[in-house]
Protein backbone atom coordinates (compact mmCIF):
# COMPACT_ATOMS: atom_id res chain seq x y z
CA UNK A 1 0.00 0.00 0.00
CA UNK A 2 1.07 3.23 -0.71
CA UNK A 3 -0.82 6.25 1.81
CA UNK A 4 -0.07 9.20 1.93
CA UNK A 5 1.96 11.29 4.08
CA UNK A 6 2.86 14.75 4.64
CA UNK A 7 6.30 14.56 2.87
CA UNK A 8 4.87 12.48 0.06
CA UNK A 9 2.24 15.39 -0.35
CA UNK A 10 4.54 17.88 -0.31
CA UNK A 11 6.79 16.00 -3.31
CA UNK A 12 3.62 15.78 -5.13
CA UNK A 13 3.19 20.07 -5.04
CA UNK A 14 6.63 19.97 -5.93
CA UNK A 15 5.83 18.02 -9.08
CA UNK A 16 2.93 19.57 -10.51
CA UNK A 17 3.13 20.64 -14.66
CA UNK A 18 0.99 23.12 -16.32
CA UNK A 19 -1.86 20.46 -16.61
CA UNK A 20 -3.52 18.72 -13.64
CA UNK A 21 -5.33 16.01 -13.27
CA UNK A 22 -6.43 14.98 -10.02
CA UNK A 23 -8.74 11.70 -9.74
CA UNK A 24 -10.61 10.41 -6.28
CA UNK A 25 -12.56 6.93 -6.11
CA UNK A 26 -14.00 4.38 -3.49
CA UNK A 27 -12.38 0.82 -3.54
CA UNK A 28 -12.48 -2.19 -2.39
CA UNK A 29 -9.88 -3.50 0.50
CA UNK A 30 -8.91 -6.96 -0.58
CA UNK A 31 -12.05 -7.79 -2.24
CA UNK A 32 -10.80 -9.28 -6.02
CA UNK A 33 -14.40 -9.82 -6.80
CA UNK A 34 -15.06 -6.04 -6.68
CA UNK A 35 -12.12 -5.06 -8.55
CA UNK A 36 -13.77 -4.85 -12.57
CA UNK A 37 -16.57 -2.34 -10.30
CA UNK A 38 -13.40 -0.37 -9.18
CA UNK A 39 -11.67 -0.67 -13.01
CA UNK A 40 -14.53 0.85 -14.50
CA UNK A 41 -15.24 3.77 -12.20
CA UNK A 42 -11.57 4.57 -13.14
CA UNK A 43 -11.78 3.80 -16.52
CA UNK A 44 -14.83 6.32 -16.86
CA UNK A 45 -13.46 8.89 -14.92
CA UNK A 46 -10.10 9.08 -17.10
CA UNK A 47 -12.55 9.06 -19.89
CA UNK A 48 -14.06 12.22 -18.11
CA UNK A 49 -10.54 13.49 -17.89
CA UNK A 50 -9.67 13.45 -21.70
CA UNK A 51 -13.12 15.28 -22.78
CA UNK A 52 -12.21 18.28 -20.80
CA UNK A 53 -8.61 18.25 -22.46
CA UNK A 54 -7.42 20.54 -25.32
CA UNK A 55 -5.89 18.22 -28.26
CA UNK A 56 -3.07 20.32 -27.12
CA UNK A 57 -2.93 18.93 -23.75
CA UNK A 58 -4.09 15.59 -24.78
CA UNK A 59 -0.80 16.03 -26.42
CA UNK A 60 1.57 16.91 -24.03
CA UNK A 61 -0.10 14.59 -21.43
CA UNK A 62 -0.20 11.70 -24.05
CA UNK A 63 2.33 9.36 -22.29
CA UNK A 64 0.93 9.69 -19.05
CA UNK A 65 -2.50 9.21 -19.93
CA UNK A 66 -1.48 6.11 -21.56
CA UNK A 67 0.37 4.93 -18.30
CA UNK A 68 -2.94 6.01 -16.10
CA UNK A 69 -5.19 3.90 -18.93
CA UNK A 70 -2.95 0.75 -18.42
CA UNK A 71 -3.65 0.59 -14.70
CA UNK A 72 -7.31 0.02 -15.82
CA UNK A 73 -6.07 -4.10 -17.24
CA UNK A 74 -3.72 -4.85 -14.39
CA UNK A 75 -5.63 -6.97 -11.89
CA UNK A 76 -3.12 -7.37 -9.47
CA UNK A 77 -3.10 -3.59 -9.06
CA UNK A 78 -6.87 -3.64 -8.06
CA UNK A 79 -6.77 -6.33 -5.73
CA UNK A 80 -4.10 -4.29 -3.57
CA UNK A 81 -6.54 -1.50 -2.70
CA UNK A 82 -7.75 0.41 0.56
CA UNK A 83 -10.80 2.28 0.91
CA UNK A 84 -9.87 4.51 -1.54
CA UNK A 85 -7.94 5.76 -4.26
CA UNK A 86 -6.49 8.81 -5.85
CA UNK A 87 -4.38 9.14 -9.25
CA UNK A 88 -2.38 12.41 -10.16
CA UNK A 89 -1.85 12.82 -13.50
CA UNK A 90 0.80 15.78 -14.95
CA UNK A 91 3.86 15.85 -17.43
CA UNK A 92 5.65 14.82 -15.02
CA UNK A 93 4.35 11.90 -13.71
CA UNK A 94 1.30 9.44 -12.61
CA UNK A 95 1.01 9.27 -8.81
CA UNK A 96 -1.26 6.98 -6.92
CA UNK A 97 -2.28 6.80 -2.82
CA UNK A 98 -4.00 4.52 -1.34
CA UNK A 99 -6.42 6.03 1.12
CA UNK A 100 -7.26 5.00 4.09
CA UNK A 101 -11.02 6.50 3.86
CA UNK A 102 -13.59 5.74 1.60
CA UNK A 103 -13.18 8.69 -1.17
CA UNK A 104 -15.89 10.09 -2.88
CA UNK A 105 -15.74 9.53 -6.77
CA UNK A 106 -14.43 12.64 -8.36
CA UNK A 107 -11.96 14.20 -11.23
CA UNK A 108 -10.75 17.60 -11.64
CA UNK A 109 -8.45 19.14 -14.35
CA UNK A 110 -6.70 22.26 -13.55
CA UNK A 111 -3.64 24.28 -13.49
CA UNK A 112 -2.84 22.61 -10.02
CA UNK A 113 -3.44 19.21 -8.30
CA UNK A 114 -6.07 18.93 -6.23
CA UNK A 115 -4.88 17.97 -2.91
CA UNK A 116 -7.12 19.11 0.13
CA UNK A 117 -8.76 15.07 0.24
CA UNK A 118 -5.30 14.25 0.41
CA UNK A 119 -4.21 15.74 2.85
CA UNK A 120 -7.02 14.91 4.93
CA UNK A 121 -6.14 11.58 4.54
CA UNK A 122 -2.30 12.27 4.92
CA UNK A 123 -3.21 13.28 8.12
CA UNK A 124 -4.47 9.65 9.25
CA UNK A 125 -1.17 8.62 8.95
CA UNK A 126 -0.64 8.34 12.87
CA UNK A 127 -0.01 5.61 14.96
CA UNK A 128 -1.73 3.91 17.60
CA UNK A 129 -0.73 1.36 20.00
CA UNK A 130 -1.90 -1.99 20.97
CA UNK A 131 -1.49 -3.61 24.16
CA UNK A 132 -3.03 -7.29 23.74
CA UNK A 133 -3.37 -9.48 26.62
CA UNK A 134 -4.53 -13.15 27.27
CA UNK A 135 -3.04 -15.20 29.82
CA UNK A 136 -1.62 -17.35 26.86
CA UNK A 137 0.53 -14.26 25.99
CA UNK A 138 0.76 -10.58 25.92
CA UNK A 139 2.43 -8.46 22.80
CA UNK A 140 2.45 -4.65 21.90
CA UNK A 141 1.40 -3.91 18.40
CA UNK A 142 2.19 -1.12 16.55
CA UNK A 143 -1.00 0.02 14.58
CA UNK A 144 -0.78 2.32 11.97
CA UNK A 145 -3.41 2.57 8.63
CA UNK A 146 -1.00 -0.35 6.71
CA UNK A 147 -2.18 -2.91 9.66
CA UNK A 148 -0.40 -4.26 12.28
CA UNK A 149 3.08 -4.76 13.41
CA UNK A 150 4.81 -6.44 16.27
CA UNK A 151 7.15 -4.36 19.02
CA UNK A 152 9.55 -5.95 20.82
CA UNK A 153 9.40 -4.86 24.42
CA UNK A 154 12.50 -5.75 26.75
CA UNK A 155 11.51 -6.82 29.78
CA UNK A 156 7.81 -8.11 28.72
CA UNK A 157 6.67 -11.45 29.92
CA UNK A 158 5.71 -14.03 27.59
CA UNK A 159 2.62 -14.96 29.28
CA UNK A 160 1.16 -14.92 32.91
CA UNK A 161 3.12 -18.62 33.10
CA UNK A 162 6.74 -17.27 32.35
CA UNK A 163 5.84 -13.73 35.23
CA UNK A 164 4.55 -16.38 37.78
CA UNK A 165 8.58 -18.68 36.91
CA UNK A 166 10.51 -15.57 36.96
CA UNK A 167 8.86 -14.07 40.08
CA UNK A 168 9.27 -17.43 42.04
CA UNK A 169 12.59 -17.64 40.73
CA UNK A 170 13.17 -14.38 42.27
CA UNK A 171 12.01 -15.03 46.01
CA UNK A 172 13.82 -18.69 45.83
CA UNK A 173 17.28 -16.49 45.17
CA UNK A 174 15.47 -13.55 47.71
CA UNK A 175 15.16 -16.22 50.27
CA UNK A 176 18.47 -17.85 50.07
CA UNK A 177 19.83 -14.30 51.06
CA UNK A 178 23.72 -14.07 51.11
CA UNK A 179 26.04 -16.71 51.56
CA UNK A 180 23.04 -19.13 51.78
CA UNK A 181 21.33 -17.46 54.93
CA UNK A 182 17.94 -16.33 54.84
CA UNK A 183 16.49 -13.11 52.47
CA UNK A 184 13.37 -11.16 52.35
CA UNK A 185 11.19 -10.98 49.16
CA UNK A 186 8.75 -8.28 48.56
CA UNK A 187 5.30 -9.29 49.00
CA UNK A 188 6.70 -12.61 50.18
CA UNK A 189 3.23 -13.36 52.08
CA UNK A 190 1.37 -13.26 48.49
CA UNK A 191 1.14 -16.90 47.29
CA UNK A 192 1.73 -16.73 43.31
CA UNK A 193 -0.07 -20.43 43.35
CA UNK A 194 -3.29 -18.08 43.64
CA UNK A 195 -4.92 -17.67 40.30
CA UNK A 196 -5.50 -13.57 40.85
CA UNK A 197 -2.41 -13.04 42.48
CA UNK A 198 -0.72 -14.54 39.35
CA UNK A 199 -2.83 -12.60 37.39
CA UNK A 200 -1.47 -9.37 39.50
CA UNK A 201 1.67 -9.54 39.20
CA UNK A 202 1.79 -10.70 35.41
CA UNK A 203 -0.08 -7.28 34.97
CA UNK A 204 2.53 -5.47 37.37
CA UNK A 205 5.54 -7.13 35.50
CA UNK A 206 3.69 -5.95 31.80
CA UNK A 207 2.87 -2.56 33.05
CA UNK A 208 6.51 -2.34 34.51
CA UNK A 209 7.81 -3.06 30.85
CA UNK A 210 5.46 -1.05 28.73
CA UNK A 211 6.40 2.36 31.26
CA UNK A 212 9.76 1.74 30.87
CA UNK A 213 9.96 1.04 27.08
CA UNK A 214 8.19 4.15 26.07
CA UNK A 215 9.91 6.39 28.73
CA UNK A 216 8.99 9.86 28.94
CA UNK A 217 6.81 9.77 25.28
CA UNK A 218 3.38 8.34 26.25
CA UNK A 219 1.91 6.81 22.75
CA UNK A 220 -1.72 6.42 22.39
CA UNK A 221 -2.66 3.08 23.63
CA UNK A 222 -5.81 1.31 23.34
CA UNK A 223 -5.74 -2.05 25.65
CA UNK A 224 -7.32 -5.30 24.02
CA UNK A 225 -7.75 -7.85 26.90
CA UNK A 226 -11.21 -9.70 28.71
CA UNK A 227 -13.03 -8.57 31.66
CA UNK A 228 -11.69 -8.81 34.81
CA UNK A 229 -8.18 -8.71 33.23
CA UNK A 230 -9.29 -5.30 31.83
CA UNK A 231 -10.30 -3.42 34.43
CA UNK A 232 -7.75 -5.09 37.00
CA UNK A 233 -4.68 -3.99 34.33
CA UNK A 234 -6.38 0.00 34.46
CA UNK A 235 -6.53 0.05 37.33
CA UNK A 236 -2.93 -0.52 38.42
CA UNK A 237 -1.28 0.76 35.31
CA UNK A 238 0.83 4.22 35.36
CA UNK A 239 0.64 4.50 32.21
CA UNK A 240 -0.32 7.90 30.86
CA UNK A 241 -1.74 7.67 27.92
CA UNK A 242 -4.67 4.68 27.53
CA UNK A 243 -6.69 6.22 25.20
CA UNK A 244 -9.07 3.61 25.09
CA UNK A 245 -10.18 -0.40 26.16
CA UNK A 246 -11.44 -3.16 23.74
CA UNK A 247 -13.43 -5.87 26.12
CA UNK A 248 -12.05 -8.95 23.79
CA UNK A 249 -9.81 -11.79 23.54
CA UNK A 250 -7.87 -10.38 21.20
CA UNK A 251 -6.34 -13.99 20.70
CA UNK A 252 -9.65 -14.84 19.03
CA UNK A 253 -9.40 -12.06 16.46
CA UNK A 254 -7.79 -12.12 12.77
CA UNK A 255 -5.36 -9.28 12.78
CA UNK A 256 -7.30 -7.56 9.99
CA UNK A 257 -10.04 -7.59 12.14
CA UNK A 258 -8.25 -6.45 15.83
CA UNK A 259 -6.69 -3.67 13.61
CA UNK A 260 -10.41 -2.25 12.82
CA UNK A 261 -11.57 -2.29 16.18
CA UNK A 262 -8.59 -0.89 17.48
CA UNK A 263 -9.09 1.89 14.77
CA UNK A 264 -12.80 2.17 15.68
CA UNK A 265 -12.05 2.68 19.35
CA UNK A 266 -9.09 4.43 19.34
CA UNK A 267 -9.97 7.11 16.67
CA UNK A 268 -11.28 9.92 19.49
CA UNK A 269 -7.34 9.98 20.78
CA UNK A 270 -7.03 12.14 17.11
CA UNK A 271 -9.98 14.24 17.59
CA UNK A 272 -8.26 16.67 19.59
CA UNK A 273 -6.77 18.73 16.61
CA UNK A 274 -10.19 19.67 15.56
CA UNK A 275 -11.49 20.56 18.89
CA UNK A 276 -8.33 22.63 19.40
CA UNK A 277 -8.42 24.12 16.51
CA UNK A 278 -11.96 25.25 17.24
CA UNK A 279 -11.07 26.30 20.27
CA UNK A 280 -7.86 28.60 18.82
CA UNK A 281 -9.74 30.06 16.71
CA UNK A 282 -12.88 31.02 18.65
CA UNK A 283 -10.65 32.56 21.44
CA UNK A 284 -8.97 34.34 19.29
CA UNK A 285 -11.77 35.56 17.79
CA UNK A 286 -13.40 37.14 21.28
CA UNK A 287 -9.71 38.61 22.15
CA UNK A 288 -7.61 39.19 19.39
CA UNK A 289 -9.68 39.06 16.02
CA UNK A 290 -6.36 39.97 14.16
CA UNK A 291 -5.25 36.81 14.33
CA UNK A 292 -8.02 35.02 12.58
CA UNK A 293 -9.73 35.21 9.15
CA UNK A 294 -12.20 33.26 6.94
CA UNK A 295 -12.96 35.32 4.15
CA UNK A 296 -11.13 33.11 1.55
CA UNK A 297 -8.85 35.57 -0.07
CA UNK A 298 -7.72 37.24 3.05
CA UNK A 299 -6.92 33.67 4.42
CA UNK A 300 -4.74 32.80 1.12
CA UNK A 301 -2.84 36.02 1.26
CA UNK A 302 -2.05 35.21 5.11
CA UNK A 303 -1.28 31.21 3.89
CA UNK A 304 1.40 32.62 0.91
CA UNK A 305 3.04 35.25 3.52
CA UNK A 306 3.80 31.88 6.27
CA UNK A 307 1.39 33.59 8.66
CA UNK A 308 -1.01 30.58 8.92
CA UNK A 309 -0.44 28.55 11.84
CA UNK A 310 -4.10 26.16 11.44
CA UNK A 311 -6.20 26.24 8.62
CA UNK A 312 -9.49 24.70 9.52
CA UNK A 313 -11.35 23.96 5.87
CA UNK A 314 -14.83 22.57 5.64
CA UNK A 315 -15.24 18.92 4.52
CA UNK A 316 -18.80 17.99 3.45
CA UNK A 317 -21.08 15.94 6.15
CA UNK A 318 -20.43 12.73 4.74
CA UNK A 319 -22.57 9.31 5.13
CA UNK A 320 -22.19 6.69 7.33
CA UNK A 321 -19.44 4.27 5.89
CA UNK A 322 -19.61 0.64 5.73
CA UNK A 323 -19.18 -0.57 9.19
CA UNK A 324 -16.28 -3.22 8.11
CA UNK A 325 -12.57 -3.06 6.72
CA UNK A 326 -13.72 -5.48 3.78
CA UNK A 327 -17.45 -4.52 3.07
CA UNK A 328 -18.50 -3.63 -0.17
CA UNK A 329 -19.56 0.05 0.03
CA UNK A 330 -23.40 0.12 0.01
CA UNK A 331 -25.31 2.15 -2.50
CA UNK A 332 -25.85 5.15 -1.38
CA UNK A 333 -23.62 5.46 1.46
CA UNK A 334 -20.33 7.31 -0.14
CA UNK A 335 -19.26 10.44 1.15
CA UNK A 336 -20.38 13.71 -0.68
CA UNK A 337 -17.61 14.90 -3.50
CA UNK A 338 -15.52 17.83 -2.18
CA UNK A 339 -16.26 21.06 -4.34
CA UNK A 340 -12.82 23.37 -4.72
CA UNK A 341 -12.57 26.54 -4.40
CA UNK A 342 -9.38 27.74 -6.13
CA UNK A 343 -8.90 30.45 -3.34
CA UNK A 344 -9.14 27.79 -0.40
CA UNK A 345 -7.09 25.26 -2.62
CA UNK A 346 -4.26 27.34 -3.32
CA UNK A 347 -4.74 28.86 0.46
CA UNK A 348 -4.13 24.85 1.66
CA UNK A 349 -1.16 24.04 -0.83
CA UNK A 350 0.71 27.19 0.89
CA UNK A 351 -0.21 26.80 4.53
CA UNK A 352 0.95 23.26 3.93
CA UNK A 353 4.08 24.15 2.19
CA UNK A 354 4.56 26.49 5.45
CA UNK A 355 4.28 23.54 7.60
CA UNK A 356 0.95 24.44 8.78
CA UNK A 357 -1.36 22.25 10.60
CA UNK A 358 -4.56 21.63 8.02
CA UNK A 359 -8.16 20.26 9.73
CA UNK A 360 -10.77 18.97 7.92
CA UNK A 361 -13.91 20.22 9.86
CA UNK A 362 -16.97 19.50 9.18
CA UNK A 363 -19.30 22.35 7.28
CA UNK A 364 -21.61 22.55 10.03
CA UNK A 365 -18.63 23.31 12.63
CA UNK A 366 -17.59 26.26 11.15
CA UNK A 367 -18.78 29.73 12.03
CA UNK A 368 -21.78 29.86 9.84
CA UNK A 369 -21.47 30.75 5.89
CA UNK A 370 -17.40 30.19 6.24
CA UNK A 371 -15.65 27.38 4.51
CA UNK A 372 -12.66 27.95 5.86
CA UNK A 373 -10.92 29.62 9.04
CA UNK A 374 -7.28 30.13 9.41
CA UNK A 375 -5.59 31.27 13.29
CA UNK A 376 -2.43 32.78 12.59
CA UNK A 377 1.08 32.86 14.02
CA UNK A 378 1.28 36.24 14.58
Amino acid sequence: MNYPTPDKVRALLDEAGATCISIYLPTHPIAAQNAREDMTRFRNLIIDARTQLSEKQISQLHDKLTEAEELVADSTFWQRQSKGLAVFISEQGVHCFNLPVTAPEEMHVDEQFYVTPLIESASQHKTLYVLAISRGGVRLLKSTVEGLADVPVKGMPKSEADATKQIETEKLLSNRGPAGGAGSYHGEGADTHEPHVRTHQYLLQVDDALTKHFNKHSEPIVLAALEPTLGMFCKLSHYQNLVAKLDIDPDSLSADRLHEKVWQVGASAFLNPIEEAKNAYGSYSANQPERVASDPFAVLEAAQSGRVATLMVARPVQAPEASGFHEQIPIGTEPAAFIPVPEIEQAVQAAYRTSGDIVMVPSDELPPGTQVAAVMRY
